[in-house]
């Protein structure tokens, strides 16, 4: 929706049926991609389940905040994170640069 939004203010003649059909198009062939690939992985490498006592569970307690290491990122989501750092930064530009050519054309 973002990327919609940004595009018909950028290039106010583009077709937004024609580009949400597109964008959602994209993002089914990403989520089966994805499917296909987790699927992949999970019976190449199956997880190990460790199963814990009945009893552990019932007074099992979260640790405090303070105790916990912050999480390790895997390689996947630190490159979604510069990614979507990425397009935020060229969609403000955009909009930017768009904002000063309306101002200049009035």
């Amino acid at each position: 929706l973002s990327l919609i939004l940004m595009a018909t203010t950028l290039f106010s003649t583009i077709d937004v049926t024609t580009l949400a059909a597109a964008l959602g198009a994209v993002l089914v062939a990403g989520y089966l991609i994805a499917g296909v690939s987790l699927v992949r992985a999970r019976l190449k490498h199956p997880r190990q389940v460790n199963v814990t006592p009945t009893e552990d569970r019932d007074t099992w307690r979260m640790p405090a905040l303070s105790l916990l290491d912050r999480p390790k990122w895997s390689r996947g989501r630190l490159l979604a994170m510069y990614l979507l750092r990425g397009y935020l930064v060229v969609a403000v530009l955009l909009l930017v640069v768009k904002t000063i050519q309306l101002g200049l054309h009035k």
